[in-house]
């Protein structure tokens, strides 16, 4: 984030900008981005609002690696009779055998969680992984999310956007939030 914040910089590339040189191709899209990077990171602000923004994106980052921490250091294992995990391959079942007819399926170990969704054919056994493996550090993450949440809305308006969705995907194919949307409910 530090390079995003060297003024300096930017008032070089803004000045070259503002001076509207005539490029063609990549370079014009390059200057293009860079300018909608330098805004999108609050540079065009007033140096206090600047500052805010700054302390928001700096904040919204650790509070997002808190909350990847907690899911990675999150362990659930769920126990499942062979019967339940009807589909998933034998030499998958042999490395998650417990005792008697008991399997051993942790829902934070990834390629464990897919194995079990890609081929067990009970959905109740799918589901029931999918709804432990969704709540792992439920407990710890909630306040995190909560706040996440807050801060994402408070950040993209600070920043001139609508949404946090419509920051987001400026810079993807879909542009805006609702354009996203409407893709997903073709």
């Amino acid at each position: 984030m530090g390079l995003d914040y060297r003024e300096d910089v930017y008032r070089a590339v803004k000045a070259y900008a503002d001076r509207k040189p005539k490029l063609a191709g990549e370079d014009a899209k390059l200057l293009a981005e860079t300018m909608r990077d330098y805004r999108r990171v609050g540079l065009e602000l007033p140096k206090a609002e600047r500052d805010e923004a700054e302390r928001m994106r700096k904040e919204l980052s650790r509070l997002t690696t808190d909350f990847n921490v907690n899911i990675t250091r999150a362990q659930k294992t769920l126990k499942f009779t062979r019967t339940e995990l009807a589909g998933v391959p034998e030499d998958f079942l042999q490395q998650i055998k417990g005792s008697n007819d008991e399997y051993n399926v942790r829902a934070n170990v990834t390629w464990q969680y897919l194995s079990v969704m890609d081929n067990a054919r009970h959905e109740n056994v799918r589901k029931q992984l999918y709804v432990e493996q969704s709540n792992l550090a439920r407990e710890a993450n909630l306040p995190l999310l909560e706040k996440i949440l807050v801060l994402r809305d408070q950040l993209a308006r600070r920043l001139g956007y609508p949404t946090w969705a419509d920051y987001q995907t400026e810079v993807k194919m879909a542009k805006t939030g609702a354009a996203a949307i409407r893709f997903l409910e073709i």
